[in-house]
Order: C-alpha cells, then sequence, then structure tokens
C-alpha cells in the first residue's frame, strides 16, 4: 500500500491530502514496515545472526512501462529497400501502415515516406549478407 494510505489506515492521519509526510510518520512507517505491512517506498532486509532486521527507505518513481520494445528485424543485420526503384532505405523509417520503424514493424506490406520523393512507397527488408 501506498505510505499514506498506510498512515490513514493506523490513525496517524484523518485524511489522504497533498503534502510531505513529517519525520515522526515516516520512522512509523518503517516500524510497520518491520512489522510486516507492505509499504511502497520502504524494504525490510531480513535479519542474519551477526545483524538484526533493517529496514530501508527506498526510491519510487511515476515511470510506468507502457510496452517492451519489440525488435524484428535488427540494425545493421537487416537492411531495406523500396520495391520499385531498390533506392535503400533507413530501418529507423516509420511504417505507415502499422506506424512502427522498420526495425520492429509489424505488417507484412511496410509503406514509407522516401526523402526527395512524394507519397508513400512499399519497402523490402531483407537480411544483409557479408
Amino acid at each position: 500500500m501506498k505510505p499514506k494510505e498506510a498512515l490513514l489506515k493506523g490513525g496517524r492521519i484523518e485524511a489522504i491530502t497533498r503534502g510531505r509526510i513529517s519525520a515522526e510518520n515516516h520512522a512509523w512507517l518503517a516500524e510497520r514496515a518491520a512489522e510486516g505491512w507492505v509499504i511502497d517506498g520502504y524494504t525490510v532486509k531480513a535479519a542474519t545472526e551477526a545483524t538484526p532486521a533493517t529496514v530501508e527507505k527506498t526510491t519510487t518513481t511515476n515511470v510506468k512501462v507502457v510496452a517492451e520494445a519489440y525488435i524484428r528485424y535488427p540494425l545493421g543485420k537487416y537492411r531495406a529497400f523500396t520495391i520499385d526503384d531498390h533506392t535503400e532505405v533507413t530501418m529507423r523509417a516509420a511504417c505507415f501502415n502499422c506506424h512502427y520503424s522498420l526495425v520492429g514493424h509489424l505488417c507484412d506490406e511496410p509503406l514509407v515516406l522516401v526523402q526527395g520523393r512524394s507519397g508513400y512507397h512499399p519497402v523490402k527488408v531483407e537480411l544483409v549478407t557479408a
């Protein structure tokens, strides 16, 4: 649970509001984490024969993973060229159909803009042979 939810549950605050948590409440949260409460931002290190259990404050971020990158055609191993005149196209070009770069595009017939030419052009991706 989130720290302010734990404070509300423990009766330390009356409502969840904006603002910082006091040092006393941080100490109280660390005690609850040591007792076994699962609180975001607090990690309990297990006790060993030499040291007792300790609670560490960890940082949390608001960054969330939307999707993992999918690489179908790794850079350097594949090349792309237009079907009509065999002009080489960068693998970083975006496919008009699926909106991914050619490195990870998902469609069978990618279309890309070619610099210096108008309109979208069909491309083919092939393995680079040494």
